[in-house]
């Protein structure tokens, strides 16, 4: 009998650092990209999906996928609405067919501290629109910046 289950493809990233916004009606929304058909970020912008549909190499969609979010996340970076500490993202799960590829990393952490939060509310699909939209940030002449820009960002001792 063959296997008539549904197969997704897909890479999940935990995002850390981007604060005080919240995704009504998320969606799936369909990705111009030569791999990556779909993107979904959840509500809480904790975790951005890449959906795919191809036979590639593992290696090679692991690093378009991490070429493909560093835009993302630079675009959600600049959106003035979304409030930003110390941004960070990681593979959280790697799924090919039914098949979790993941390595696994292990960090640990404790944070002790009292904060208030205000939370500000959008629509999904019209945010997401709206930072996806436009050429691509990153140029080859600005990329070293860009990439520094992060790190600096990431590192609350310098």
């Amino acid at each position: 009998m063959p296997d008539t289950t549904l197969k997704e493809n897909y890479i999940v990233y935990k995002i850390e650092g981007l604060n005080n916004c919240k995704l009504q009606n998320v969606v799936k929304l369909n990705f111009d990209d030569s791999i990556f058909e779909q993107v979904e970020i959840s509500s809480n912008l904790k975790e951005i999906k890449l959906y795919f549909d191809s036979e590639e190499d593992t290696n090679n969609i692991i690093e378009k996928a991490n070429t493909v979010l560093f835009e993302i996340f630079k675009r959600l970076i600049l959106n003035k609405e979304i409030d930003i500490s110390i941004p960070e993202y990681n593979v959280d799960v790697v799924r090919i067919g039914n098949e979790d590829i993941t390595q696994l990393q292990i960090n640990e952490r404790i944070a002790i501290r009292d904060e208030f939060r205000m939370q500000r509310s959008f629509d999904a699909k019209v945010f997401l629109e709206e930072v996806l939209s436009g050429n691509n940030l990153v140029t080859d002449a600005n990329k070293l910046l860009y990439r520094k820009l992060l790190s600096i960002m990431r590192n609350p001792e310098e």
